[in-house]
C-alpha cells in the first residue's frame, strides 16, 4: 500500500540545481512549477517529476502555458522534464 506524498513533502525536497532562470521563457515555466509543486525555489535542472510532479500536473503546466500564449505540447513536457 503506497502513501500520498504531502504538499510539505515535496518542499523539503532539495533542489538539484539553483542556477536561476536565464530567460522570459524560463522565468516562465519556473513560476509555474514553483506554484504548482509548492516549491520555493526552481533551477535550471530541476526534474519535474523528482521535485514532486506528476503526469495530471503536466497537464495544468501545459494549460497555464497556453494561457500565457505558449503553445507547448504535453508530449514535449514528458521528454523533457
Amino acid at each position: 500500500r503506497g502513501e500520498v506524498a504531502r504538499a510539505d513533502d515535496r518542499r523539503a525536497r532539495p533542489v538539484e540545481d539553483d542556477t536561476p532562470p536565464r530567460n522570459e521563457a524560463e522565468r516562465l515555466v519556473a513560476s509555474i512549477w514553483r506554484d504548482l509543486l509548492g516549491l520555493e525555489r526552481i533551477g535550471l535542472r530541476t526534474n519535474f517529476f523528482d521535485a514532486g510532479g506528476h503526469s495530471l500536473l503536466l497537464i495544468e503546466v501545459q494549460d497555464r502555458l497556453r494561457k500565457d500564449g505558449v503553445e507547448v505540447l504535453v508530449t514535449d513536457l514528458f521528454k523533457f522534464p
